[in-house]
Formats: structure tokens, C-alpha cells, sequence
């Protein structure tokens, strides 16, 4: 069957950074009272758990990306088909909670050394219930609920915030901690259901059936995976590399880089999803994926100077001590979050038109060479700086000659087609 493709509003957009922003300073909140609390070396082990979480939450967000991508709203006419979202999300949270549980023997004591399953349990059910979230974010997306969108993104922000706050006044340690980081994210979803329900149940197609979809999510998973281990699972990359001697350098390091790469990483990261539905409804979608890259290294090479400048007294400011971070570093931070900001729109360019290897092979690449630079670097500054560039114009290079190299490839899909879901 035909459809139109309907190009999100201006307005989406703009309500989808608003939310953003609110729970983005609730997240900034968070890292600072944690530090505040703990200092930079106990910082560095709370870190370790809130970059764990995320990183899975991170991966998980392909799911979120590909449902997106293939979520269209029920035309004139037309019948719900199976329910082939709530299937898939209800596996999908049972396959995450396992995988955890059952891997965690093998890699629980490195993480979290002394109080393994403290942190896993957490960590599995937290992640578990991302995936239901992911799904349902997913499909907002697709038919245009920003306004759905936005109250989810924002509750889950100050639900954590407060409860965090809350547990940290009580004294609670840091497996206390981690219960009220992982539970916002099913406590949120349960709150605010019957709002949510409004907007997809029994008016949402998708244009896979449920193999097609596992096999498109399999794949963007791949990408998913690989830009969670470059930006929310950066800390473990640099705890790895570090000199278990320095960690109050560490901790420092860790904070810095949390600060001055989270406000442009993350405000283009939450537009991911927006920006492939609208790609995938712009006929133009190569021209303005270029403008939108332009923009962003223009931004990001201009901000570097003040960051240069004003680095230092401003992380002195928040974090209460002047910190030993020489200030250069904290324009290598602002470029780099300017390039993963680059490869978040290039990608989503790619997916949008199903070009799901591409986007895939993309930011694989990049992980591996943000892996490989933090540890054949130097010092450990030095080395988070090397890494936190080489990594996004690695993968950027690998996007644009996949757009371009092969323009007659440009409008194929890579991905598996199927009945409606």
C-alpha cells in the first residue's frame, strides 16, 4: 500500500529540546551532587555504575531508533494488525534481564569488585525495563508524539533526580544508590501508561513483521552498542585506562568530560529519533543532513575558544576544587562532543533510509577506534583526549563514503521487508 510520508514539525523539535534540556540539567544535577557528596575518588566508583546502566540503556536505544523508523499511524481504513511492538518488547526486556543475569559471573567482579550482585541486580532490572520504554519511545516517535515524548523523557529525569537527592541525604551506600537510578525508568513508564496508551494502542502499523524487525534491530543494535561505549560508557573506557594510583585524577577526568561533551551529545542524541522520521519524509534528506553536520563543527569549533578560557574557573565553581586538568583539554572535549554530535545526524540520515549496515559499519568503527586510541595513547589525559577525536571522524569517514561514494545506492534498503505489524 502507498502512503505519504508526513515531515515532522518545527514544533516537535523545539518541544523535544525543551524536555531535553530539563532533563539534561536534572541529569547534570545528579553527577553533581554525586561529586559534591563523594569527591573525586569516591566520584570515580559511583561513576562506574551510572556509566554501566547507561551503557546498556545506550545500546538499547537501536531498538528505540529502528521502531521509529518503521512506526507509521494507521491510515483511513485500516485495522490494527498483531500487536508486533508489544510482542517484541515484552521479549526483549525478558532476553535483557537474562543476558545480564546470566553473563554476570563472568564480568560482574571486574565491574564491581567486593558487591557483585548488588550492582547487577539493579542493573538488570533497570535495563530490562529500558527496553519496554525504548519500544514505546520508539512508536511515540514514529506517528508524532512529541508532546507523549516529552512528559516521559522529563519524569524520568526528575523522578531519578529526586530520588537520588533523597537517597543520598539518607545516607544510603552506592548499591542503595543504584536501586534509585535503575527503577524510574519501569516506575515512569507504569505512571504515566494511561497516557501513553492513547497515542499508539490500536493506531500504529509497522512497515516489518516481526522477523524483519528483529533483523533491523540486530543490526542497529550493533550501532547502538558501539555509540553507548563512546559516550555513557566512555568512563569505563577511561577507568580501564587509567592508573588505579591516580584516581582522583581520574575522578576529575571522568566529571570533566561528563560536563563539557553531555550539552551537545545529548541534545543531538534525543533528536535522533526525530530526525529519522524526518529524514525518511524529507525528499531532500542528503542536502539537509549536510547543512545540519555544517552547523554543528561550525558550533562546535567556535565554542572551543571559550571553552579554552572559562574551563577551569567554571569546573572550579561547581565542583568546589580548582580541578589539575590543564584548560586545553576542555577544548578537545567541546570539538569531540561536535564530531559525535556530526556522526549522531549522518547516521540518522543513513537509517532513515534503511541503510542499516552502513549506519551499523559507521559506528562500530568509530567504537574500535576510540577503544584502540585510549589505550595506545599516552598519559591519561593525553589519551582520553586522542581517543575522544580519533573515534568520530572515524566513523564520519566511513558514513560519508558510504552516502557518497556509492550514490546509486543511496535510496536502496539493506533491511528485510515484511506485513504489517
Amino acid at each position: 500500500m502507498s502512503e505519504t510520508a508526513v515531515r515532522p514539525s518545527a514544533r516537535g523539535a523545539t518541544t523535544l529540546l525543551a524536555a531535553t534540556i530539563i532533563s539534561g540539567i536534572a541529569g547534570y544535577l545528579v553527577t553533581w551532587f554525586a561529586y559534591r557528596l563523594a569527591g573525586p575518588a569516591e566520584y570515580a566508583s559511583f561513576a562506574v555504575f551510572w556509566a554501566a546502566i547507561y551503557l546498556v540503556v545506550g545500546a538499547l536505544a537501536g531498538v528505540q531508533q529502528e521502531i521509529a523508523r518503521a512506526t507509521h499511524p494507521l491510515g483511513a481504513g485500516e485495522r490494527p494488525g498483531a500487536p508486533t511492538a508489544r510482542n517484541f518488547a515484552v521479549m526483549l526486556a525478558c532476553g535483557v534481564a537474562i543476558l545480564i543475569l546470566a553473563t554476570a559471573p563472568f564480568w560482574g567482579s571486574l565491574v564491581f569488585p567486593g558487591s557483585m550482585w548488588g550492582f547487577v541486580l539493579p542493573l538488570a532490572i533497570g535495563t530490562a525495563s529500558y527496553a519496554v520504554v525504548a519500544v514505546v519511545a520508539g512508536s511515540l516517535y514514529g506517528v508524532h508524539r512529541w508532546n507523549e515524548l516529552a512528559l516521559m523523557m522529563v519524569a524520568d529525569a526528575l523522578v531519578r533526580l529526586v530520588a537520588v537527592v533523597i537517597g543520598g541525604l539518607l545516607g544510603l551506600d552506592a548499591q542503595g544508590l543504584a536501586w534509585l537510578i535503575a527503577l524510574p525508568f519501569g516506575f515512569v513508564i507504569l505512571v504515566l501508561w494511561p497516557v501513553l496508551r492513547r497515542g499508539v494502542v490500536g493506531r500504529i502499523r509497522l512497515d516489518v513483521d516481526m522477523r524483519g524487525l528483529a533483523s533491523n534491530v540486530s543490526r542497529t543494535l550493533v550501532a547502538s552498542a558501539s555509540t553507548a561505549l563512546m559516550v555513557s560508557g566512555f568512563p569505563l573506557l577511561i577507568s580501564a585506562a587509567s592508573d588505579e594510583g591516580h584516581t582522583a585524577l581520574l575522578g576529575e577526568v571522568i566529571f570533566a568530560t561528563t560536563l563539557v561533551r553531555a550539552p551537545l551529545i545529548v541534545g543531538v542524541m534525543s533528536l535522533q529519533s526525530y530526525l529519522i522520521v524526518r529524514f525518511r519524509a524529507d525528499p531532500h534528506a542528503r542536502r539537509s543532513m549536510v547543512l545540519f553536520v555544517a552547523v554543528i563543527l561550525a558550533g562546535g569549533a567556535v565554542l572551543a575558544v571559550p571553552a579554552v578560557l572559562l574551563g577551569t574557573p567554571v569546573l572550579t565553581l561547581v565542583g568546589g576544587d580548582a580541578p589539575s586538568v590543564e584548560p586545553w583539554f576542555y577544548g578537545v572535549l567541546v570539538v569531540s562532543s561536535a564530531l559525535v554530535a556530526a556522526l549522531t545526524v549522518t547516521g540518522a540520515e543513513l537509517l532513515a533510509a534503511s541503510r542499516h549496515l552502513a549506519y551499523s559499519a559507521g559506528w562500530a568503527v568509530a567504537a574500535v577506534a576510540t577503544a584502540v586510541s585510549i589505550v595506545v595513547a599516552g598519559g591519561l589525559v593525553e589519551a582520553v583526549a586522542v581517543a575522544s577525536l580519533a573515534g568520530p571522524v572515524a566513523g564520519l569517514i566511513v558514513h560519508v563514503v558510504c552516502a557518497s561514494a556509492v550514490p546509486q545506492l543511496a535510496g536502496k534498503r539493506d533491511g528485510p521487508r515484511g506485513s504489517v505489524g
